[in-house]
């Protein structure tokens, strides 16, 4: 599900509908409000998953930021 220069998907919302259909809506943007295991988690994400500057989110230059504060703690 990876775009290259574009990232991959924090988080999804899998419906299924009835008889045997489903939907499914990948949430490349929006802060998905969960906890990484490690402090590097979204650097991390970024490594194996880059994307471009104009492709990461305000709130996602946030957290990139306070990563190494968080690591030193």
């Amino acid at each position: 599900m990876y775009q290259k220069g574009e990232g991959t998907w924090f988080s999804m919302c899998y419906t299924i509908l009835r008889p045997g259909k489903f939907h499914v809506e990948y949430n490349y943007d929006e802060d998905p409000h969960i906890l990484f295991p490690a402090a590097l988690g979204y650097t991390n994400d970024l490594k194996y998953f880059p994307r471009e500057d104009d492709h990461i989110p305000a709130w996602l230059q946030q957290k990139l930021s306070e990563e190494p504060r968080m690591q030193s703690e």
